[in-house]
């Protein structure tokens, strides 16, 4: 009786780790599309004349906002236990950055909270990026990720449009690159749990 209860238990524990992992790799695969997803639209964003307060302009920055939600949480899942603590900050940086301006843009106390939270969130993408190119992993992701915050900076100094499209764009390829590298890690069945999480 023992025995068959004992086996019951370990077949409910291998059952429910099968669980967690179908589920774990569902979110990293809903994270990689978005990634893909939104980086592309992002760049084909460059393109499109900015009129204020357009409903489908707006719409389109809402889809691609969100999707960059998305894709960070399971981007910083995926990283996490190889990255330290502060590129792990770091991406929370940019989570937060870009949770503060998915939704029609914001101005209170004379300030734009569209610009500081997008500061914010480039910020966070250079800090996890140093980071990424530091320990050798996603380096195309990291690179870009840098190189946005840098063309952002020069954008401000010399109020560059252009400079301010570099930085779009180099945000939407990192995000891009970073969504095929976690889906080539699916495709190659490389995502595990580790035994914590099981």
């Amino acid at each position: 009786m023992t025995e068959t209860l004992s086996k019951l238990s370990s077949e409910q524990d291998s059952n429910a780790s099968q669980c967690n992992q179908d589920r774990f790799r569902d979110i990293l695969r809903l994270s990689a599309i978005c990634g893909m997803s939104v980086g592309a639209l992002r760049i084909v964003s460059i393109i499109i004349p900015y009129v204020p307060e357009n409903m489908w302009l707006e719409t389109l920055y809402f889809v691609i906002d969100l999707g960059f939600l998305i894709s960070l949480i399971g981007f910083l899942l995926f990283v996490s236990s190889k990255i330290s603590v502060i590129g792990l900050l770091g991406g929370i940086l940019a989570f937060a950055g870009v949770s503060s301006i998915v939704g029609p843009d914001t101005i209170m106390f004379e300030l734009d909270w569209y610009q500081i939270g997008s500061a914010i969130f480039v910020l966070g993408l250079a800090i996890l990026g140093i980071e990424l190119v530091r320990r050798h992993l996603f380096l195309a992701t990291g690179a870009f990720w840098i190189a946005s915050a840098i063309s952002g900076t020069v954008s401000v100094i010399f109020d560059s449009p252009l400079f301010f499209q570099f930085a779009g764009f180099f945000v939407g390829t990192g995000f891009i690159f970073a969504g095929f590298g976690i889906q080539k890690a699916l495709s190659d069945d490389m995502v595990v749990l580790t035994h914590d999480e099981k």
